[in-house]
């Protein structure tokens, strides 16, 4: 049995999960939303909003999430490629298909020993199902010029535990983390774009293919930090400084490019907590 925390390893974000907050307003009063059912909004998410909001409209004293049993088993394939055009032919043609992995990343960088490009896939459920998609896999990787490895047990945990540290929102002192926002079929162009302005230094790439955010680690002096980010933000657009030097922050828009909801959420910052008693500064 995978130890505490790897439930997390499915697709979707923290407000995919949640079905019930119960949140302290600025009043000292409780608010509950949300119900222990999935189908459980009329009008407008609350729930969803309130996690969004990082603790700027109040604080979340209780979640109820959702929860599913242990799986019967699991595995996880680990596709290799020598070129990312390779890996991108293979994940296109994974999309394409019927098999319905719950993880799927692209990454590279983040080991040695890996290969250049790998796109690690996780399946699981019903022993039959989960043999299927690792033949599929298999067949899938050879026939974009790719090699697999197996992983199950420990060594499928351990994985994932190191995918799931290089999202840790912790850094050395001449790196910075990013994460980007982008629509699936735009993955490529993203890529692109990040490897034309940040080529020249390190960097360490873990994009989740299915939700749509690509984790980026860069290395390199303040100055050139600084100019990497503000490049992608002006690229890029959605573009969240998760962690960085602290000069890094002063100016730098840590929330990416200026979107057009600012205004509405300036509103509602004003309506809920007017007297800004709750994480100030944070999102606006």
């Amino acid at each position: 049995m995978p130890p505490p925390g790897h439930a997390g390893w499915a697709s979707g974000t923290p407000r995919d999960w949640a079905l019930a907050l119960t949140v302290i307003e600025p009043d000292g009063s409780l608010l509950r939303l949300g119900a222990q059912v999935v189908k459980n909004v009329t009008g407008y998410d609350l729930v969803r909003m309130h996690i969004g909001a990082f603790g700027t409209l109040g604080v979340i004293a209780a979640a109820g999430l959702k929860l599913f049993p242990q799986p019967q088993t699991s595995a996880t394939a680990l596709l290799g490629f020598a070129t990312r055009s390779a890996a991108l032919d293979a994940l296109a043609d994974l999309a394409a298909g019927w098999l319905q992995p719950v993880a799927c990343d692209l990454l590279n960088g983040l080991n040695a020993s890996d290969p250049p490009w790998a796109l690690v896939v996780r399946a699981e459920g019903h022993p039959a199902a989960v043999e299927r998609h690792v033949r599929e896999l298999r067949a899938l990787a050879t026939t974009n010029g790719g090699e697999v490895a197996e992983y199950r047990g420990e060594h499928e945990y351990s994985l994932w535990d190191a995918i799931v540290r290089h999202g840790a929102a912790t850094t050395s002192a001449d790196e910075a983390l990013l994460r980007i926002g982008y629509a699936p079929a735009e993955l490529g162009e993203t890529l692109d774009i990040i490897e034309r302005i940040a080529g020249h230094l390190p960097t360490a790439i873990c994009a989740r293919a299915i939700t749509g955010s690509v984790l980026v680690r860069v290395r390199g002096t303040s100055n050139e930090l600084q100019t990497i980010h503000a490049i992608l933000n002006d690229a890029l657009g959605h573009v969240h400084l998760l962690a960085g030097p602290a000069a890094l922050y002063a100016g730098s828009p840590v929330w990416g490019r200026s979107r057009p909801a600012e205004s509405l959420m300036r509103q509602l910052k004003q309506t809920i907590d007017p007297y800004e008693l709750f994480n100030p500064g944070r999102l606006i």
